[in-house]
């Protein structure tokens, strides 16, 4: 390396969001292995700053021309560009002994897409039909634990339903188990950084659970015993009570699942990750092209695909390229995410 050389650094994943999101919650959260290289060896010949792992596209821009680029649009799923404070970043320069700011240039999506993005998670069920046994199982376990004698109560009587509820449960260990597993199974899962969040929303997230899990066990009994007939406790009873448990918990606790994650992102800015990759959106996929021409100048072509091809057939007799082209008229080309990028950082 030359004096006065301009650096393209990769990077894993991208330390300077990272920083900016989780340093106030966890010292240890931006643990940037090329902290060393960057700061003792390359140091402000470092032009341009490259990497992936969050799957959409996000440049940052300082005033001296110095780019940050997140640009992981191969990923399996998209990631939100919205919900997380990274408009602006804050970085000590110690080699000019003054402090940067990265103003943030383009998102790919752009934030408010990416926010009506996250509204599918209303659609919890429909694009993760697996998770709902999860939920399914545990209502069932739940409500065969406890077996609340309320099978009789109409809504009007929900007040003494729901005290005969929590006093059976209380009064049994396994019951009392089982409400309590629920619980802190869901608080456990509440994203971790935040322990203020952590402990507001993780318990009211579980709560939420325990009384969906009141709500469709005790429709379950009152449905077999007061209105179909069935005796309460014999095996019949029991059976389709159970049936219809482990439907309502498999639909209810997925709904409950997709509010959760659709409020965290788009009210409060957590869980992120969790929150889209429930989506499982192909789309949006984007790479960049670096052009290095005759006079050592950098241009930098961010490229975008909106939609992703469902469909594929053989490539035409004769032509070259890949084996597979597109055959989805709904999936544009590709285009440009923004104006090429040419590199305006000092050399000296």
């Amino acid at each position: 390396m030359q004096e006065g050389d301009r650096i393209i650094l990769c990077n894993a994943e991208p330390h300077w969001i990272r920083a900016k999101i989780y340093s106030q919650y966890d010292p240890d959260a931006n643990e940037n292995n090329l902290a060393y290289l960057e700061s003792k060896i390359l140091g402000k010949n470092v032009a341009v700053f490259i990497a992936g792992d969050l799957h959409h596209y996000r440049r940052h821009a300082a005033a001296d021309g110095t780019q940050k680029i997140t640009a992981g649009g191969g990923g399996a799923f998209l990631h939100p560009t919205h919900g997380q404070d990274v408009d602006t970043l804050m970085e000590e320069d110690k080699h000019r002994a003054v402090k940067r700011t990265f103003d943030l240039k383009k998102s790919f999506p752009d934030p408010t897409t990416s926010w009506w993005l996250c509204w599918r998670n209303l659609l919890f069920p429909y694009y993760n039909p697996t998770f709902g046994i999860v939920t399914a199982i545990l209502y069932v376990l739940t409500s065969w634990a406890v077996l609340a004698p309320i099978e009789r109560l109409g809504i009007h009587k929900i007040g003494l339903a729901a005290e005969t509820t929590l006093r059976t449960a209380l009064s049994s260990p396994v019951a009392a188990f089982w409400g309590a597993a629920m619980f802190f199974g869901f608080v456990l899962f509440t994203d971790t950084y935040s322990k203020l969040y952590r402990w507001i929303m993780g318990p009211i997230h579980g709560l939420i659970h325990v009384i969906g899990t009141f709500f469709v066990g005790w429709g379950a009994a009152y449905l077999c015993v007061s209105v179909l007939g069935l005796t309460f406790m014999d095996i019949p009873q029991l059976l389709l009570s159970g049936g219809l448990i482990f439907i309502g918990g498999y639909v209810i606790g997925s709904i409950i699942m997709g509010l959760y994650l659709l409020v965290s992102l788009n009210v409060f800015g957590r869980h992120s990750n969790e929150a889209f990759s429930s989506l499982k959106i192909p789309d949006w996929k984007n790479f960049l092209k670096l052009r290095i021409d005759a006079n050592d100048d950098l241009t930098i072509f961010p490229i975008g695909i909106r939609r992703v091809a469902r469909h594929w057939q053989e490539r035409p007799a004769g032509a070259t390229g890949p084996e597979l082209v597109p055959d989805d008229p709904k999936a544009p080309p590709p285009e440009l995410i923004e104006p090429p990028i040419p590199l305006q950082c000092p050399t000296t």
